[in-house]
């Protein structure tokens, strides 16, 4: 899983690239910022928005799940600054 991330104002767009092939070695992505509450993302999405965040620093943590909700991946982690 890699991530890039771009801020527009205080917006935040990540664009996640998966490893693997959807449907065998992933199901959907788990994402939370600055420690937050994971969202699992729809099965197959690829990219999540972040909107009206504070100004400052933010740490992004995507990993790749599978449709029983179990980590198949290390975390990765990004920073980011609105």
């Amino acid at each position: 899983l890699s991530m890039v991330a771009t801020v527009s104002g205080q917006d935040i767009a990540v664009s996640l690239t998966p490893s693997g092939t959807y449907g065998t070695d992933w199901d959907h992505i788990g994402i939370s910022i600055d420690g937050g509450t994971v969202e699992m993302l729809a099965s197959n999405v690829t990219q999540k928005n972040f909107t009206s965040t504070t100004v400052g620093d933010h740490k992004i943590v995507a990993f790749l799940m599978d449709s029983s909700h179990q980590k198949l991946s290390e975390d990765k982690m990004i920073l980011v600054t609105v």
